[in-house]
Formats: structure tokens, C-alpha cells, sequence
């Protein structure tokens, strides 16, 4: 790097993207996911500026960001610049740029019969990890898989079926947020719905990935959503979940256990409470239904 006066000059932007994402992994522990995110939002401002890091293009480029996308994606931009330009060059500049409040819009879930639609619209898995034509229902099953567990994206897509007791229908999230301080994971279950499309399980190892990547799975909702006209999203049935165990009766404390809410000391401070046999029986006793 050159350091001219009106900031620092990145000559070679590959290797300072490169130096950048062992930063985040390394030193800042972060995922996998979380990295990529800022990577190509760093890779792109840097290309667009021709690798110049100064106060006046990282302003033109946050501006340019606010005018032309929403406040939420300005606020993951700017995150990704506290953590390029802040922590890893050490420049303290971007410290007079404050996050935004994010107005919270009521969650709005869909109906059973928009959650019907959209899981027929789902394609089957085409090919498995060796390129050999399948016709599995993968979408489907995680479809099922989400809506009845509550479980993120993230810990569904990080399950190996090691993770997962097929006879009780239990599921236990492993390693699910390694180098994140701000997500848990305790226990939950699948209905008998997800059960039936879990038709490839007998055929993984222990080691075995259950789902596909996030990159197939993403491809695949957005089809079922071109053609039924439907926004369901993993993240809407995690919140349909929740709101339809509320509706079936099942305390809130009980849900936020299902969907990894409940912090570690008071798992250990109330462990008969949120026992295993204990989550079972109020799960099944709620009957859970997606498709019926």
C-alpha cells in the first residue's frame, strides 16, 4: 500500500481481499457466511474506486448506497466499512458514520394455504454431491424441516444426520453458530409431515450434510416463488412457526427454547423445566401441522 494524501492507495485488490477475509476469520472469529458478505461489499467498492480508501470515496460510495437502496442495506454496508476501514486498516474515520434505526414492521406470516402452494412449487433436488441424477424431494423436506422445527437456515443447512435422533424426531443442532456470540441453538423436533419426505436419509453416513447448500436452496424458493407469486422466505417460517405454536397453546418460553432463545444459565438454572422429555411432550402435545 501506498499512503498519498488523499488516502490509502490498494494496488493489488485480490491480495488485500484475500489479506482482509484471514482478518475476519482469524481475528474477528467470524462465519463463513458473515465474511463473504463483507468481502463482496468491500470487493466492490474497491473496484469501483480503483482500490483508493479516503474519506471521500468511502462517503460517495456510502451515499450512493443510501440514495439507491433501502436503510437496511445501508446499514449492512456500513458495517462491513466499520469493519474494513476501522478494524482492519485502523482508520478512524468511519466512526462519525452512526447506524440508522431500522423501524420494525409487524411480522406478517402466511397462511396455511399460501405455505401449501408454495411447497408444491418446490423443485426436486436434481443432482447429489457426485453429479448423479436424483429425484429427491430436498426442498420439500427442508421446507417441512423449517416450519415445524423453527430452526434458522444456517442450523437446518448445518445439520449432519448424526445431528439429528430420526426415531424421536429430535433435533440437536452441532457447532450451529461456532463464531457467533449472539445466536444459540438448544433442541427441537419435526412433525410427521417432515418425516415423510425424508426419503435419502437411510442412505448418508453419519457425516453426511442432510440439505443441500444455501446457494441451491435460495435458487430453489425463488422459483417456487416466481411461480406461485408467494415472498415466503426460510426466515418466514421460522416466524410462522413461532406464531402457530402460540396459536396451538404452547408458552412463549417454550417456543423460545424450540428456536434457540433461551440463554445457557437459565437452561442450567431451570434444567427439569427445559429437560429433553420435557420439550418432547410439549411439542407433541401441540400437534403441529403444515400441509393439513
Amino acid at each position: 500500500m501506498n499512503l498519498p494524501d488523499s488516502g490509502i492507495q490498494v494496488e493489488n485488490i485480490n491480495q488485500e481481499l484475500k489479506s482482509f477475509e484471514q482478518f475476519l476469520r482469524v481475528k474477528k472469529n467470524l462465519s463463513r457466511k458473515v465474511v463473504r458478505g463483507h468481502l463482496s461489499k468491500i470487493r466492490r467498492f474497491l473496484c469501483s474506486y480503483h482500490g483508493i480508501v479516503s474519506p471521500k470515496t468511502v462517503d460517495d460510495f456510502l451515499a450512493r448506497i443510501k440514495e439507491k437502496w433501502s436503510i437496511k442495506t445501508y446499514a449492512n454496508y456500513l458495517a462491513s466499512f466499520k469493519r474494513y476501514v476501522r478494524d482492519y486498516l485502523g482508520l478512524d474515520f468511519i466512526d462519525d458514520y452512526e447506524f440508522p434505526e431500522i423501524e420494525e414492521k409487524p411480522v406478517v406470516v402466511p397462511s396455511k394455504e399460501e405455505l401449501r402452494r408454495f411447497f408444491e412449487a418446490l423443485p426436486n433436488a436434481k443432482l447429489d454431491k457426485n453429479n448423479r441424477v436424483i429425484n429427491e424431494p430436498k426442498y420439500k423436506a427442508l421446507f417441512l424441516f423449517l416450519a415445524s422445527s423453527g430452526l434458522r437456515l444456517g442450523e437446518a443447512l448445518s445439520l449432519r444426520k448424526k445431528d439429528v435422533d430420526f426415531k424421536n424426531r429430535m433435533i440437536i443442532p452441532n457447532n450451529a453458530h461456532e463464531t457467533n456470540r449472539t445466536k444459540r441453538s438448544w433442541i427441537t423436533f419435526y412433525n410427521e409431515e417432515t418425516e415423510k419426505y425424508l426419503t435419502w436419509i437411510n442412505s448418508l453416513k453419519p457425516e453426511d450434510k442432510i440439505f443441500p447448500s444455501d446457494r441451491h436452496v435460495y435458487k430453489a424458493f425463488k422459483k417456487a416463488k416466481e411461480i406461485t407469486g408467494i415472498d415466503i422466505t426460510p426466515q418466514k417460517l421460522r416466524e410462522w412457526f413461532c406464531e402457530e405454536m402460540g396459536n396451538l397453546g404452547v408458552p412463549d418460553r417454550y417456543i423460545d427454547a424450540f428456536c434457540g432463545r433461551v440463554p445457557k444459565s437459565v437452561l442450567a438454572k431451570n434444567y427439569t423445566d427445559y429437560s429433553i422429555k420435557k420439550l418432547k411432550k410439549v411439542y407433541e402435545k401441540a400437534h403441529l401441522k403444515i400441509l393439513a
